[in-house]
């Protein structure tokens, strides 16, 4: 089989080029995720209220944050799929460039919207354009996982994504904050909409920056042998059996409870509670500013003590969020009750959960085994966002209280989700320390080793206690 010209160039370089050229790639990641973040952070998250300027209601929001969830991973299976025959890089490269120029697709939208032209169907047209922005998005996926899983070493992927993560969250929160008081500053003269086309030109801008840097990154030779290939059957008849496919189950749960509220939290606020838009923006990026604080200790202790750990930790603690909406009304409590800890909770469940999946699917599958998790989990979304459309649709209560229905729904089914399937997961990386062991703690060997001496200051000698496990 005829090599091609980067696999030559592999066997040639030394390996402390490698490395080189590893850690070169590693810190461009860093400011390719950067700029990655900044366009979705300035473009993803006014989605929601541009759709509402332009006349969208709180259903066509659901629907449409639903079905993005199933639109995504359809095009990582055809992104797999590509793998066989593409370079990575190229992939990357090519549809990072296409998803940034939907943003001048939906422009148009507000641009019809000004000059009050088809109006009737701009939420439909709106649609389209962020079902082809997921799309194009989801093509890159599996080439991203697949690339970044063979350039960093397991050892090092705790800390290394929880120090990526913690950057590009500094610098979109940053640059968001000052956006959200200009968006703020322009309603106030009427002139939201010019904001909102002014923001998707900026996220168009990054997202073709970020697309830029792929050019430079580190491809490792990568072959893709047909007998790695599985099909969709034969990845769902693992739902039940293997620890990647009941995780996979797990997620698809997880989603479809969570997509019960998630598209409506946004509605909530700026219909229901009446926020402007300064203070949605600031609630909406208080979680990742909080788990700023967090991606680094969190990391570490992934790569000391195993991603189910992490998980659990994560698990456990993400269905109290739209728990505490029920409860909480006012912008700090918001903040510092639900917020807090939805970004202490989804930080450490997202961070574990991507490296789940590194650590449970082999290099040479991983693109195609992410594109069918990601369907999976897809339908999850789609189907949860549906359901709470349909329960905001029937309902025939209040608005605020068919939100609350909503949030607490949400949270009661995340909390029997992972009551049930979370104690089948299986950590499959070898760690030498356990959590929540006391007979690790250095405070109990002190304690231990104080009461030996004392007892045999006083001429007794401790029980043997080798046969207690």
């Amino acid at each position: 089989m005829k090599k091609n010209h980067e696999e030559i160039i592999a066997e040639l370089d030394s390996k402390e080029l490698l490395e080189q050229r590893r850690q070169t790639t590693m810190a461009l990641s860093v400011k390719e995720g950067s700029f990655a973040g900044l366009s979705m952070v300035l473009g993803d998250s006014y989605i929601t209220p541009f759709a509402l300027a332009i006349g969208a209601s709180a259903v066509h929001i659901g629907i449409m944050n639903s079905i993005s969830g199933l639109v995504l991973p359809l095009g990582q299976i055809i992104g797999s799929r590509m793998m066989v025959r593409r370079s990575r890089k190229t992939l990357l490269t090519r549809y990072v460039m296409l998803q940034a120029m939907m943003w001048f697709f939906i422009i148009g939208t507000g641009i019809l919207f000004w000059f009050d032209t088809f109006r009737i169907v701009l939420p439909l047209l709106l649609m389209i354009c962020v079902f082809l922005y997921q799309f194009f998005g989801g093509m890159v996926g599996p080439a991203w996982v697949s690339l970044m899983g063979d350039i960093i070493p397991e050892s090092e992927r705790g800390r290394y994504f929880g120090k990526r993560n913690s950057i590009v969250n500094f610098v979109a929160l940053t640059v968001t904050i000052g956006v959200a008081f200009l968006l703020q500053l322009l309603n106030t003269i009427d002139r939201a909409l010019l904001g909102f086309l002014i923001i998707f030109a900026l996220a168009s801008i990054m997202r073709f920056i970020s697309g830029g840097c792929f050019r430079y990154h580190y491809n490792p030779p990568f072959h893709v042998d047909m007998h790695d290939h599985i099909t969709f059957r034969q990845f769902v008849k693992t739902l039940r059996t293997e620890n990647f496919g009941i995780f996979t189950l797990f997620m698809n749960l997880i989603s479809f409870a969570q997509w019960i509220a998630g598209p409506f939290f946004g509605v909530y606020m700026l219909q229901i509670l009446q926020f402007n838009y300064s203070t949605y923006i600031l609630i909406i990026l208080s979680s990742s500013l909080f788990s700023l604080f967090f991606f680094k200790v969190m990391g570490r202790f992934a790569d000391s003590y195993g991603n189910r750990q992490l998980l659990k930790f994560g698990a456990f603690l993400i269905p109290f969020s739209p728990l505490l909406w029920v409860i909480f009304s006012t912008p700090l409590s918001l903040v510092f009750g639900a917020q807090l800890v939805s970004g202490l909770g989804w930080t450490a469940f997202n961070l574990a959960s991507a490296n789940f999946i590194y650590d449970n699917v082999p290099a040479s599958k991983r693109g195609e085994y992410m594109a069918y998790y990601s369907l999976i989990v897809g339908v999850g979304i789609v189907l949860g966002g549906l359901v709470g459309s349909g329960i905001m649709f029937l309902l025939p209560f209040t608005s605020v209280v068919n939100y609350k229905i909503l949030f607490a729904l949400s949270g009661i089914l995340r909390a029997i989700v992972v009551i049930i399937l979370f104690p089948k997961l299986k950590e499959v990386r070898v760690t030498n320390k356990y959590v929540f062991n006391p007979r690790n703690a250095p405070l109990f060997r002190w304690l231990l080793e104080w009461r030996f001496k004392e007892k045999n200051r006083n001429g007794k000698t401790p029980a043997n206690n080798d046969h207690n496990p």
